[in-house]
């Protein structure tokens, strides 16, 4: 496992780690919060014609899309939330970024760094 990223407040103080154990941006996403438990969990689709696939399915299913699409500013990745029957979030995602030996990244918390299409999903 390698911190390849951060994201910090304003005020420089830690909001997120991103950490990979491969090429693609990231494995797991550590957020600080007040919130107890996993965040989301996230399953890879490939392509983004695929995420509209899911997206007609889950429709289809009477399955609400908790977030709509988006495209998250630090992996590029495109993806779509739903809510399992437990209330935890699953993430849909595609196009994942890929890194190569690079050095940790830091970004501000800020709508676009979480979604360069619009409003974000901000936690705590």
């Amino acid at each position: 496992m390698q911190l390849v990223g951060q994201v910090l407040h304003s005020d420089g103080s830690f909001a997120t780690a991103v950490i990979t154990s491969s090429q693609e941006y990231h494995t797991v996403a550590c957020f600080k919060s007040k919130r107890q438990g996993v965040d989301h969990h996230s399953y890879e689709v490939g392509r983004w014609d695929l995420i509209r696939d899911w997206y007609d399915r889950f429709v289809w299913l009477g399955i609400e899309i908790f977030w709509r699409p988006e495209r998250h500013g630090q992996g590029n990745n495109l993806s779509v939330f739903i809510k399992d029957p437990d209330d935890n979030c699953i993430e849909i995602p595609a196009e994942l970024g890929m890194i190569f030996d690079r050095n940790i990244v830091k970004w501000l918390r800020a709508t676009r760094t979480l979604n360069n299409w619009g409003s974000a999903l901000m936690r705590s």
